[in-house]
This record gives C-alpha cells, structure tokens and sequence, in this order.
C-alpha cells in the first residue's frame, strides 16, 4: 500500500514555515481544523513514555458512568428548524442553519453519502423545509452529533467498545481459555452506564430517543435509573419506615429488556433503596446509586456534554496500564485517580471561544502544572478511578446538600487525605471531546455554581485538615488550584472600587480651594492631594499593566501554538483582543466574586441548570411577561454589577468635581491608564450583557425594550393571562423576600461601619473648622447638625401623611407608586440642598461633596435596614397594616425603585450610541448585516426580514425562518434571489442572468432572471460551488472530481 502524501517525512523549518506559520501552503496537509488537532494530538501522544499496555483479553473491566438530568438525547426538528411563526420573540436564526453553517464541509461530505445511498434523497441543501421525515431522522442524527446531546457522547464512548474489539483481533492472545472468541466479549469487560435520574418521568419522545440509543449501540450500553412504587402491605413486614411514603429502587435496563406500551422498558435488575435517594444536590445521588450495576475495577467519570475520537479510544490498554502498581498491589505509589486533558469543541462565536479558551488553561495547561506540584484533584470528567480504593475512602461523589455542590472534587480531596504522598496523576497522551456554554448567560451561570460550590468548599473540614498537613509548597497549590482563584477574582472585582474610594476620600478630606490660607499651607507642605493621589495610582496602573497581561495570556498562546500553530494562536489572541475579551472576564469577575462572597458570608448554595444550546435568542432588557417566565438582562444582573456599576460612576463623577484631575501635565498624560481601567470596568459592569446579547441593537428590538421598560415600572396590579409583571412584583420576590428571615453577617455591619466612619471623621472635622474659622458666622453645633443629619424627615413625613390620607380620606395609591417615588426623592434633594447650602455658600465645594457622599450612605444604610426589618417580620404583623409598617414600607419601595429607574437609564442611554452606530452603518454601507453580529458570533449576521418575508412567497426562495450567517439573499428580477458571498454588501449582489447557473445540489439550469447565482470570493466558491462554471457539476459529471454524480450533485473535495 502507498503512504498517504501527509504522513512524508519533512523538515522542521519547512513545517514551521508551512503549518505553524501559514508562509506557504502545504498541500498534503488537511485543512479542516478539527482533523489537523487529531492528527497532532495522536502524534504527539505517541512520543510520550507510554506505559505497558494491557492484551487482550487480560484487559480490565472498565465503566463509564454519564450522569444524565434534563440535557437533550437527541435534537428533534421541532428544535432543530422551526417557522418564523413559532420562534421566539428573540430567537433569529434557526439551530439547523448555525450547525450547517459552522460545518458546512462535513454537511456536503453528509449529502453526499446519503445521496449515494439514497437515490431519492432531497437535494435541496439548507432548504430545510424540503426534507421529508425519513430524512429528517438522519437529519436529527448528524445534528445531534455535532451538538452537546447525550446522543453525542454515548455515541464517543461506546468507540471503548469498537477500540477493543480491534484489539483483541489484532493482539488478542487466543490461544489461553479466556481469549477464544466463543469466551471472551468486550460487553464484559467494557460497559457504558448512563444514569437517567428522570427516566420513570420521561415523555413519549423521550422513551422513543432512549430506545433508539440503546437498539444503536452494542449491549455494552445499559441504562441505570431510580424507580418508585406505593409502599404496599408488606411495607411493615420488610421493615419500611413508616413516615417513608414509597419505596425507592435502583433499576437497570439494557437493550433486551422489553417495552411496555409507553415505551418504557421493564428493568433486569432492581435493588431496593434504604429511603429517599436524592439527599443533595441531584448529580452525586444520580451516580452514586448506580455504582452497584458498575463493571471492573475502574469507572470514568464523564459529563453528559463529552465525545470522544476513536484513535484515542484505541489507547486505553495504555491508559489502564497506569494503574499498574510497582510493586506489591495496593502500595501508596500505585495510582488510583488519573486525569486527563479535553479537547474543547464548543468554540462559536464570541463567547464560545472565550469558555473554550479559559477550559482549555483550566482543562489542561492549569492541570499539568497541578498535578507536578501535587495540588491537583478530582474533577469529575474526564478522570478515570480505581473504583474498589476510592468507594473505600470517600466515594466517587460526596452528595450532601449544598456542602458538596461540587460533588466530583471531594473525591480527590479525600483520596489525597490519606497521606502517604499520594498524588493524583495527569495524563497527557490521552484526550476526550468537551462542550461548553455558549452564551453570555449560561456562563457566567456556570461559572456563578463553580463559585457558590467553591465557597461551600472552604468551609469543609477536607480543606481545613489538607491546610494544616500539607506542607508550604502543596498549601498554596491547593489554594491557587481551588480557592484562591475565586477568591482572587472576589478581590479584583473589589479593588476598584476600593481605590475610587480612597481616592475620593483623599481629595475630600483635602484643604479647600477657595480658602487662600489653605492653599498656602499646601504650597508650604509640597504637594497637593490630587498630585499624592495621582502619583500613587500612575505607581499601580501604567505600563506594567503590558508586562500583566502578556504573561497572563502567554500560557495560552503557546498551547494553542503547539496544537495548531504560531499563525493560528496569534490570530486567536488577537480576535479575543478585538472582540472585547477584557470586558467579559471583568464581568465574569465580578460574577463570580459576588456568588463566593455570598456564599461564604450568607450560605445557600443550590445546583444551577445552565443549558449548552447555541446563543441564537435575543434576551429583552427587563422581562415583563408573566406568562413567558423568561427575566430580562437588567432582572439578572442588578444585584450583581449594575448597582455598583452606577455608584461607581457616580464616585469617579465627584471624585472629578474634587479636582481629581487638578495636577500637573505629567502626572495628566499619566493618568491615562487608570482611567483606561475606570473606563473598562465600568463599560463591563453596566453594558457587557448587552454588548453580548445577540440583536441587542436591532431598532425594533430596542423600541420593545423601552416600551418593556416604560410597563414595568408603571404597571403595578396585573390582571389576565398577558399581563406584565411589575417592579414591585420583582422587587419584592428577588430582593425583598419580606418574611423570609434575616440575611445579613458581621462582615457586612462591619464594611457599613468602617465605610460611614470614614466619612463622619472627615466631616466632623471640616465642620469644626468652619465653626472655627467663621465662629461670627457659624455656630459649630448647628453646623454638624445640618451636615451630618440624614435627609430622611421630609421623606418619611410625606409617607405617612399619605397613608394617613389613604385611611381616612379614600386617597387612591394604587398604580401610583412612580409618581410617590418621584416626591419622596425630591424631598430627600430638597432636604440635603437645604442642610448643605451653607457650605456651598462660604465656597466649601469640597465639604459639601463629602456631606452628600455621607448623607446618601447613610440612607443606603437605612435601607438596607429597613430590608432586614422586613425579612425578619413576620407576615401576620406586616398584614395588620399600621400606620408605621405601610409608611416604612411605602418609604422603602420608593426609594429602591427611584434606584432602579435611575440605574437603568442610565444603561439605556449607553446603548443609544451603538444603536445609532449601527442605524449609520447600515444606512451608509448598505449592508444587510450588522457591526454587533459580527462582534458577537465573529460572522457578519443576518438579511432583513423585509427581504425573508420576500423570499417566503417564492416557491423555490429560502424556506420560512431560515437566515445565512455567511451569505446574504437579494431579491433579483423574477421575483427569485441571488446568493452573494460578499459579505452583505449591495455592491456583491448581481443579478443571476446565465442559463448554466444550477440551483443548489441541482443540476436543472435556471432560466435568465432567476434562480441562485453566485459571486464567488473563495478558491471553492461559496455553499460548495466551484468558482467558475466550467467546473460545475453538469448533469451526472463533475470536471472537478472527474467523477459521476446522480443528477448533477457534487461534493467540495475529494475527501467528501
């Protein structure tokens, strides 16, 4: 046989040159991205000191154990493709489009083959609607594939079952009893268990999916779940608690067992459960109640989200032979958990390179450096364990509730317990497949569970006890590994505002201006408080911030460099770079800081579903519908960044109105970096949902969300099915939560102290030196009075009389609460105007800012008060409606909501300029696409519905709801559309005039005037299309290929 021209021998300089840095193209290299990391990966694992392996058939019994919860087995075309009519208010694109798109030569190489299968298969490309169900049924298949589906990684696993197989017929040593063919079986050696927790409650699509995976694959796959039944009368007899309302069992099923009526299975075997089994979070019960159906000696944890590549898969002998001990068995050198890197797949768009990218540093870079200095544990996928030693010492999953949110480390935690110098090894010549989240939302949701399970995880006792045996340089391992990297980025996300105010504080506490005596007491002492304050921020943000982050993403530039190359790493970095990259961690940061804090300092972590599906729908502003249960970006983050996003800005606004810039031309020019940092945090912590939110700056789009906007805080008492919610209905349920019971710490009375205290230092003596210096003017106890007294009587007086009024009067309030919010504010304005005004008269610009920083804490202080009052009372009091709870209550929401109203447009005025920046693009360029799409998905967007409405009433245009990525469809003469590869823009579009130009997979001509045409900018054309005519398929021949296809049907390359 003649060797395939990519695996010649060549020279370092030319594959430097080629493949690393792109200077030249290597023709016998493959250019699909995906295959060229196989085939790199498999390569460098090769060089690697692998360990003996296993022969068949003495290998080891091996289970793969897939926790399985709500996650999708298979895509249905209801998922998959849906009608304009019935996709959601956000959603654009349908899925089938953006997996078609992201591997469209995969898609050709799909036709192809089910073409020459199937001679009456639908050629019609991304017309999805012309699909009938058969075909939609390999449709489903290839999408699910290429999707985070349980479908997938069943389908990745059970190539264990393929790998051996090929094993044992390649060096499997038959000639003992055992390795007969009639003896030995790789489904008794080798099992994948999937433990469906909701399988008694699955639908009838649901069953229909789990039957067809399991009649798909070998009888390796078996099927573990929790069953119940009534307790029955022998409940007594056997013993059964008698406040146990049912009877819990552990049941197994596989391929042969029969089906009911439902679908459903009958089990093989079932083992009785001591009581209910979902005693924590769900995960740890799922997989701990099926390891008595396990197989072998060794489990692998895998994720739900996983796949896996069959030339990897051929490894495992390897892999298993690491478990090998030197010596006796059972000595501490043996290794009883080993892990493995991942390779991640989920790389679309924006956001999806972001989470692919940080798991890979986390995923392998972070892990090889862990587990050489001994600091790395269990994570739960991909890691493989000696499942006899670890059921013996922990567990493979600690389960209880909260404490052991993340469930999979503690079981590297208690194995490293044992002492001895035990360490958890890190393979590297073996990799499996890994999804991440796409969207903006469903990370940092991911990331906010890996935060409240981090918190809950420091205050365990395997922490605490690994803390003190642990020597110095495996501590601060385990700490950068686990803990420390969440509390680091707790202390990032409170660092800047931590030095705005210092800074503020500083420049307040300052002599004032305006007072010549002060300045020439200044002059004397050197310098003022903006040039000390400038010079010590220019001394933490200048240049050195380069040296930062160069050497924070160095890590990741060279991994990416080694699998794919220099070209390719660089051009990756730069498009993190570019697409904003530093706005999502800095929110993430601050995620994930607020999510370990409260969780350190309040408790109550829960596990949080955050969904792996493709970021296509559009999340409105403030969710309003009722009926829809869907929040808005503003009801997710306000508690978390956009409140402190706005204090901020208002703390950099006083700071500049204190002379913060007030210094000399240098220490100007280098300033430049600190507010370059104020800048990005506070564009992250108030707009980077938005910037990420797909469609975000659509006109119509933001129309809706003003007119959300406008309901919510208008709307009080909805009534009917479509009604909107409320701000107090939302206020009242997410942060309120009357009657709940107190949520507050030491920790938080504390900040609130030290925080108040600074500033009543700084006024008090800044009043006593009023009093001093105008004593003929000023009596310096009605001067502290005035200054320190919060402006709360005109408020709460206002509040009283109105309830008051409201008792004794009839006076209507409902519906009013905006119009109440608006007076008891300007009471509040008036009331602080009025206490302040004698400073502002004497010129003590500088005191009187401090006075309105002191007076708003002291309120914001009040309020939080008044929110724990409420939490703790009960609701019988709160329903007798006295005169102080309503007016303290009706104070309350007053003021939150002016908060919200104030904090939320300022968000909207913010995203005005990109809503005009993108009207003016449009409008100049005459493109059908947008800046924001190509920002968030790295591809330039979508046509306008104008022209999809268009395409709809012609018979052989787009199909209904469906939108290019790539490509832009323009109506020609006829009535038809013309496909263009120019990237939206008019000047690509032309008119398909000649009569040779075939539709898509269709050799038939299309007349002049209609039909596709296409202007191709590639080598390859655009959707498969050769670049000129003469190489179109015609009629049954292909000139390209110089092969025949039925009907005019071609393929992008030979490999398809």
């Amino acid at each position: 046989l003649e060797r395939p021209q990519m695996f010649t021998p060549v020279g370092s300089c030319y594959r430097a040159l080629t493949r690393h840095l792109g200077v030249f193209e290597d023709s016998s290299w493959p250019k699909n991205t995906d295959v060229q990391w196989r085939l790199l990966a498999l390569s460098r694992g090769l060089t690697l000191d692998l360990p003996r392996p296993f022969r068949a058939p003495y290998i080891p019994g091996l289970t793969v154990l897939i926790p399985h919860y709500g996650e999708s087995i298979l895509l249905e075309k209801e998922e998959l493709y849906k009608d304009r009519v019935s996709l959601g208010d956000g959603e654009v694109v349908p899925l089938m489009s953006w997996i078609e798109y992201r591997y469209d030569e995969e898609f050709k190489a799909f036709t192809s083959r089910m073409t020459s299968l199937n001679g009456s298969w639908a050629r019609a490309g991304p017309r999805w609607a012309a699909y009938n169900d058969s075909e939609w049924e390999k449709l489903n298949i290839w999408a699910s594939m290429r999707s985070q589906t349980l479908w997938r990684t069943v389908a990745g696993m059970m190539l264990y079952h393929q790998a051996l197989e090929c094993h044992y017929q390649l060096q499997g040593d038959t000639a003992c009893s055992m390795g007969r063919s009639e003896s030995w079986s790789v489904s008794e050696i080798f099992t994948c268990m999937v433990s469906m927790q909701m399988y008694p409650f699955f639908k009838a699509v649901q069953f229909q999916h789990t039957n067809m995976m399991l009649d798909k694959f070998p009888k390796s796959l078996q099927i573990a779940f929790i069953d119940y039944e009534e307790k029955g009368p022998d409940a007594d007899r056997d013993m059964v608690h008698k406040n146990q309302k049912r009877r819990y069992f552990s049941c197994l099923i596989d391929k042969d067992c029969i089906q009911d009526g439902t679908g459903r299975r009958e089990p093989r075997l079932r083992v009785e459960l001591p009581g209910y089994p979902i005693l924590g979070d769900g995960k740890g019960d799922n997989q701990n109640h099926a390891i008595p159906f396990t197989r072998g000696m060794f489990i692998q944890a895998i994720d739900a989200n996983q796949g896996a590549y069959f030339e990897q898969m051929l490894l495992l002998p390897c892999v298993l032979g690491e478990f090998r001990s030197s010596g006796q068995t059972g000595q501490a050198q043996s290794r009883k958990i080993i892990g493995f890197p991942e390779h991640i797949t989920s790389d679309i768009g924006t956001i999806g390179d972001f989470a692919a990218g940080a798991e890979t540093a986390f995923g392998t870079i972070l892990q090889r450096s862990y587990a050489a200095l001994g600091g790395r544990m269990h994570y739960g996928h991909p890691d493989m364990m000696n499942k006899i030693w670890i059921i013996q010492q922990g567990g493979v999953s600690k389960a209880t509730k909260t404490v052991n949110l993340s469930e999979d480390i503690f079981a590297g935690l208690d194995w490293t317990l044992r002492g001895n110098g035990r360490k958890i090894q890190h393979t590297e010549y073996f990799h499996l497949a890994k999804g991440r989240d796409l969207g903006f939302r469903t990370v940092l949701l991911f990331f906010s569970k890996l935060s409240a399970g981090t918190g809950e995880q420091l205050l365990t006792r395997q922490i605490a006890r690994l803390g003190a045996q642990m020597g110095l340089p495996e501590s601060l391992t385990l700490y950068y590994a686990h803990g420390g990297f969440y509390l680091t980025q707790f202390l990032l996300s409170k660092g800047i505002p931590m030095l705005v105010f210092i800074w503020l504080l500083v420049l307040l506490d300052d002599a004032e201006s305006s007072f010549g005596a002060f300045d020439a007491r200044a002059l004397m002492m050197g310098a003022s408080a903006s040039s000390v304050m400038a010079k010590f921020l220019i001394s933490q943000f200048g240049r050195v911030m380069l040296l930062f982050l160069v050497a924070g993403t160095a890590p990741l530039l060279l991994e990416i460099s080694i699998e794919n190359g220099l070209t390719f790493a660089i051009v990756r970095c730069i498009k993190q770079f570019v697409t904003l990259s530093p706005l999502h961690f800095i929110f993430q940061a601050k995620t994930i800081g607020s999510y370990v804090s409260n969780e350190i300092l309040y408790g109550g972590a829960s596990y949080v579903a955050t969904g792996r599906g493709l970021p296509t729908e559009r999340r409105g502003f403030i969710g309003v519908r009722k009926k829809s249960g869907v929040a808005g970006l503003y009801n997710d983050y306000a508690s978390i960044a956009f409140y402190d996003g706005a204090e901020l800005v208002l703390a950099v606004c006083l700071a500049l109105m204190a002379g913060g810039l007030d210094v000399d031309p240098d220490l100007y020019a280098s300033m430049g970096w600190w507010g370059l940092v104020l800048a990005m945090t506070i564009a992250s912590w108030l707009w980077a949902p938005f910037i990420f939110n797909p469609y975000h700056f659509k006109t119509e789009n933001l129309r809706k969300d003003l007119e959300d906007w406008i309901h919510f805080f208008r709307i009080r008492v909805p009534t009917g099915e479509d009604d909107v919610k409320s701000w107090e209905d939302w206020y009242g349920s997410t942060q309120l939560k009357a009657g709940e019971g107190i949520r507050s710490s030491p920790c938080a009375a504390l900040t609130w102290l030290i925080y108040l205290a600074s500033w009543y230092t700084v006024l008090v003596n800044k009043t006593q030196l009023v009093s001093v210096v105008y004593s003929w003017k000023i009596s310096g106890m009605l001067a502290q009075v005035m200054v320190l007294m919060p402006p709360v009587f005109l408020s709460s007086g206002l509040c009283v009389v109105l309830d008051l009024l409201k008792r004794h009067r009839g006076l209507v309030l409902q519906d009013r609460l905006m119009l109440i919010a608006c007076c008891v504010v300007a009471c509040d304005v008036v009331e602080a105007v009025v206490t302040l005004s004698l400073l502002m008269t004497i010129g003590w610009t500088k005191c009187a800012i401090a006075g309105v920083v002191f007076k708003y804490s002291f309120i914001s202080m009040l309020l939080v008060l008044c929110e724990v009052l409420f939490r703790v009372m009960k609701k019988e009091t709160m329903d007798r409606g006295n005169v102080v709870v309503t007016s303290l209550e009706r104070w309350l929401l007053a003021h939150r909501m002016i908060r919200d109203v104030v904090v939320s447009s300022l968000i909207l005025l913010g995203l005005i300029p990109g809503a005009l920046l993108e009207m003016l693009f449009d409008r100049s360029c005459g493109c059908k696409y947008t800046l924001h799409n190509l920002l968030v998905y790295r591809d330039p967007g979508h046509p306008d519905n104008a022209e999809e409405t268009h395409a709809q009433g012609q018979g052989d245009a787009r199909p209904r709801g469906y939108t290019s990525l790539g490509l832009s469809s323009v109506p020609v003469a006829g009535g038809d559309y013309c496909h263009s590869a120019g990237r939206g823009c008019s000047s690509a579009r032309r008119r398909c005039s000649s009569p040779r130009q075939p539709r898509w997979g269709h050799g038939a001509p299309c007349a002049p005037g209609r039909g596709w045409a296409v202007r191709a900018s590639g080598p390859s054309g655009v959707h498969g299309w050769p670049q000129t005519p003469a190489k179109v398929c015609k009629m049954g021949t292909c000139s390209l290929l110089g092969g025949a296809f039925p009907d005019g049907v071609f393929a992008a390359s030979a490999s398809a």
